[in-house]
């Protein structure tokens, strides 16, 4: 239970040190080694989608006008 899948949900290819960075990040946070199943979806505008397990850390400008959006219909 050492290692954990995450997958990273992109809106655009990652240079490969903003990847190394963001892996590194993760890993840190989860306090485990992962295994990054990484894909592009242009649909999220912008920003990350992380999921690891249960835990869901959406990073995406889509994301977040849904939020936005949320708060001012709520």
């Amino acid at each position: 239970e050492k290692t954990i899948d995450v997958d990273l949900v992109t809106a655009y290819e990652l240079e490969p040190a903003t990847y190394d960075n963001l892996t590194q990040s993760l890993s840190t946070k989860l306090s485990r080694d992962i295994h990054v199943n990484a894909t592009v979806d242009s649909n999220l505008l912008g920003g990350v989608v992380v999921r690891a397990g249960d835990t869901v850390i959406d990073g995406s400008i889509r994301g977040k006008l849904a939020k936005l959006a949320e708060q001012l219909n709520g």
